[in-house]
């Protein structure tokens, strides 16, 4: 859509993130939209909580922020905790009106024409002083909500606050379409990268520097440590793989999170402290899909799945889950291989059998190299989402309609 010819200005549009927790494959995508957009037609604001890398990065690179102080006990809650508790909730309520109303203004102040708040925590926020400010929202939704209690109140909520509700995969749109969303309300918008970045066959790291020995195949799982990442299935994978015989196999964990002690402890008692390197937060992951043969990505649950992207834009096969957005982005036995969610047995298996084919393997990395370029581009995710915001400014709303 065109913009209104008697306009002079760019639209001015507002990013909310609280940035405190771990930083995942959201988080890039977001910083990735902000850095791209169309100056000429979008001016980028960031209100944010807490001043992670992203933001960071994005101040040094000259784009305005804006910082708001928000309750830390509100932002470090869970979903899961929630669920075991709702009455966790009843004592953030105070905070939660006080933090609302601060963003109602920080978004008059800044003169923000549309809100993109991207956290749960930030949607509901953002969601209600938008709409008390009367601005329009829209957002990005990264969870594949279940059937829960807190799961469908998330969805309730960004169904009645988001004037657009971006699906970064067509399980995401149905989930939402399920729970009784309006279908002008819902647009799917898949997840992009650049895959210039990525350039196969190459890596900055050497196996020494991660004491991986020579005769060692490689897998890799990149991910913040949360139970739906289903990391201990790969730990359990990766011990009855050893128990059968295969010991030359190293495997680099990236990541960090609440869950890291238990499985370091796991590994421990597992036995196969060996053959996993534990490697924290890091920043060089197309370094490290480099050093990989196989990637892995055994969720219980994902919306999509933006590093199974990167290692394809590596020319790196994947095995993942046979869930949710990780079934629209890996082509099983094309560019990876696909197993049942939490299945331990099936996951070694698969692993067994990539690790063993090394023809196979290249000739998945070479197609899935070919599927990033042709489907998955960055600069497609940000031009289909200046039009959706387009909709939002100079169309009419959807949110009731």
């Amino acid at each position: 859509m065109e913009a209104s010819p008697e306009r002079h200005r760019p639209y001015t549009i507002g990013y909310l993130a609280h940035g405190a927790r771990n930083i995942g494959g959201g988080e890039y995508v977001l910083a990735s939209l902000i850095r791209k957009l169309n100056r000429e037609r979008f001016r980028p604001v960031v209100f944010f909580a807490h001043r992670n890398e992203i933001i960071a990065d994005l101040e040094a690179e000259g784009v305005e922020t804006v910082s708001l102080a928000l309750n830390r006990k509100m932002i470090s809650l869970f979903r899961d905790d929630v669920a075991r508790s709702p009455g966790h909730l009843i004592g953030f309520l105070p905070a939660a009106l006080k933090a609302t109303l601060a963003v109602r203004r920080a978004i008059l102040s800044a003169g923000i024409d549309l809100l993109h708040p991207h956290d749960n925590l930030s949607k509901i926020l953002g969601g209600v002083a938008a709409a008390t400010a009367g601005i329009p929202a829209a957002a990005h939704c990264h969870d594949l909500l279940g059937a829960g209690f807190i799961d469908r109140m998330l969805l309730l909520a960004q169904r009645l606050l988001m004037d657009r509700i971006i699906a970064v995969s067509g399980s995401v749109q149905k989930r939402f379409l399920q729970g009784g969303a309006n279908p002008r309300q819902i647009r799917t918008i898949e997840n992009g990268i650049d895959a210039a970045r990525f350039n196969p066959g190459t890596s900055a790291l050497s196996r020494t520097e991660l004491s991986i020995p020579e005769s060692h195949r490689v897998i890799g799982v990149i991910g913040m440590f949360d139970p739906v990442k289903g990391h201990v299935y790969l730990l359990k994978a990766i011990r009855q793989l050893g128990e059968s015989g295969m010991k030359d196999l190293t495997c680099l964990i990236a990541g960090e999170g609440r869950l890291e002690a238990d499985l370091r402890d796991y590994a421990k008692a597992a036995g196969i402290e060996r053959n996993v390197r534990f490697l924290g937060y890091r920043r060089d992951i197309p370094d490290l899909l480099g050093l990989m043969d196989i990637v892995v990505m055994p969720s219980l649950r994902e919306s999509f799945g933006i590093v199974a992207l990167e290692a394809m834009a590596m020319k790196v096969p994947v095995i993942a889950s046979r869930i949710g957005g990780l079934e629209e982005i890996v082509e099983s036995e094309e560019t990876g291989l696909l197993v049942p969610p939490g299945d331990a047995e099936a996951l070694a298996e698969a692993i067994r059998r990539l690790a063993d084919n090394p023809e196979m393997r290249r000739n998945m990395g070479e197609a899935g190299r070919q599927r990033v370029e042709e489907k998955f581009s960055i600069e497609s995710t940000i031009r289909r989402t200046e039009a959706l915001y387009l909709e939002c400014l100079e169309g009419s709303p959807s949110r009731t309609a």
